[in-house]
């Protein structure tokens, strides 16, 4: 399984893993979105200034102080969901959907999962007849997937060593 599966949802065939890093980039996007209070938008104005002035509005060009980590995090949330979806979109999605879309948008399906079109079956023995192989190795894989060939007799008729006694 590769690495951008991890985080796909599990109706996407991936095992539907929180990746952390998107996960704090949507809280801290959605903690500058959400402020409304006259303390915390003074304080980005005033602390964050020079991270935080594009998307403030009447922030004016004050002295630039010495910036927390917490304004660069904010700045750079800002910053990444504003180069992959329109402001519009950013000023009204929710936690969830933001978070999924992103995840869509940074791990898109992989190619091997692309290529198959919808409308083929997705049950390999049932895909086998149309495919151009031999018969013989269309016998012999659809005979070793349903079980039909035991393995011991199959490796001691193609010379291979096999142990006598089953060790079960």
């Amino acid at each position: 399984m590769r690495r951008s599966n991890l985080f796909l949802s599990l109706a996407k065939g991936g095992l539907g893993l929180v990746n952390v890093e998107v996960k704090l980039k949507v809280q801290r996007y959605l903690f500058f979105r959400r402020q409304n209070r006259p303390l915390m938008l003074n304080s980005f104005a005033k602390l964050g200034c020079g991270f935080l002035r594009d998307w403030l509005e009447d922030a004016g060009v004050g002295p630039r102080s010495r910036v927390l980590k917490f304004y660069r995090e904010l700045e750079q949330a800002v910053r990444f969901f504003e180069e992959r979806f329109s402001r519009d979109y950013l000023m009204e999605v929710k936690r969830k959907s933001l978070y999924w879309d992103t995840i869509d948008m940074l791990f898109p399906a992989p190619l091997y999962r692309s290529r198959m079109d919808s409308t083929l079956v997705s049950d390999v023995l049932k895909r086998l007849p149309r495919l151009p192989v031999k018969v013989a190795v269309k016998d012999f894989f659809i005979r070793f997937h349903v079980e039909v060939l035991p393995v011991k007799p199959w490796l001691a008729k193609q010379r291979f060593l096999c142990s006598v006694v089953n060790q079960l």
